[in-house]
């Protein structure tokens, strides 16, 4: 591992990798850490360290997945309103909670930065009634019943449920129900969350 790190350095000047976490964060440690670029492939960037160290991660944070999510609402499945359902399964959840602020607030800032007059602004104690509906918990079972109860419920008419992760790799969601219901969600892979800045006001 020490020839490969040094072959690196050598050719490059920089560092690349490696995929686990342990052995990132000792190299951080080292001396010329602060000087050669080292590159964190295949995570997402969620760790946090000084912000003098000169890091790349190739793939978006939970953060700029749920804004480019908020974005993407906005701009294409609300025209350009607050219309957005958020369904919260835990109140007390404190991870769930804050990643649903951060999609309220993104939102609010969209829908801003389109009629910088406007009075409407999405709230996490008012939630509307909309055929758009957000939801941020982690809970398999209570994402599994809301996926069924969607599915099947005629009274919400072109349904859009949209999530930070993909349901569809979680056990017991059906992948019809998902169609039905027109799931979307924030994908890492998709490079137009390094292109999805708000527009000036």
């Amino acid at each position: 591992k020490g020839m490969w790190l040094d072959f690196r350095r050598v050719l490059f000047r920089s560092i690349i990798g490696p995929v686990h976490s342990n052995p990132f964060k000792i190299i951080l440690k080292a001396p010329d850490s602060l000087t050669n670029p080292i590159i964190y492939p295949c995570i997402q960037n969620t760790i946090k360290v000084d912000s003098s160290h000169n890091l790349l991660f190739p793939l978006p944070g939970i953060k700029q997945l749920i804004e480019g999510l908020a974005d993407y609402c906005v701009d294409s499945l609300t025209r350009k309103t607050t219309r957005i359902q958020i369904n919260i399964e835990d109140k007390t959840d404190t991870n769930e909670i804050n990643l649903v602020k951060i999609f309220i607030n993104r939102v609010n800032k969209r829908f801003l930065s389109y009629k910088p007059n406007s009075t409407d602004t999405l709230t996490l104690d008012k939630p509307n009634t909309s055929n758009v509906i957000a939801v941020f918990s982690s809970n398999e079972t209570y994402l599994s019943k809301l996926v069924t109860q969607l599915a099947f419920n005629r009274r919400i008419q072109n349904k859009i449920l949209c999530s930070h992760i993909d349901f569809s790799k979680l056990d017991n969601i059906d992948a019809m129900d998902l169609n039905k219901i027109n799931f979307t969600f924030a994908s890492p892979y998709d490079l137009t969350y390094y292109q999805n800045e708000l527009n000036p006001s």
